[in-house]
């Protein structure tokens, strides 16, 4: 299979919660994270290339959309690498050490699907890009994409799927 193919399939999964994560308890959680961080560095790079188109990819603004694809991915890892540790150790005071493994996999899900949503709001960054606003407003802008991907990213509790 094409892996562009493969790799878009990986983003359905994700995007349609719940097949990735009852496929993953078959198939090890191992591979679960692996296609996680994957569909993060991919989905990831993208956006952050396109962040650092801001200022056009002539001459030596093409080092910026390529600092500005690694950073995208970078943050997100490492954030959630960092914030681990606590999360640990909330999860062991409350008694639930021994779903830590599926939690952790279900979280980095949800990143991947932040990460895979974020790049589907990379036309609409661009055409704020294009529409000539200042670095500031698309500063800002950027934030409210970080902002919209990390809403619609959460995943619907099953409790209020009908209210």
């Amino acid at each position: 299979m094409n892996p562009l193919v493969a790799l878009f399939r990986q983003a359905d999964d994700v995007l349609r919660r719940g097949s990735s994560l009852a496929r993953a308890q078959h198939r090890g959680w191992a591979s679960s994270l692996g296609n996680s961080v994957l569909l993060i560095l991919a989905f990831g790079m993208f956006y952050g290339g396109l962040m650092g188109t801001y200022g056009g990819v002539g001459g030596e603004r093409i080092w910026q959309v390529v600092y500005s694809g690694v950073k995208v991915p970078l943050l997100l890892l490492a954030t959630f690498v960092l914030s681990l540790p606590s999360f640990f150790v909330l999860n062991t005071l409350l008694g639930l050490r021994g779903d830590f493994a599926r939690v952790v996999a279900s979280l980095l899900a949800t990143q991947a699907g932040l990460t895979v949503i974020l790049a589907s709001l990379a036309p609409v960054t661009a055409f704020w890009y294009v529409s000539g606003s200042g670095y500031q407003q698309a500063i800002l802008f950027n934030g409210l994409m970080f902002a919209v991907a990390s809403i619609l990213a959460v995943p619907e509790s099953p409790g209020r799927a009908g209210a």
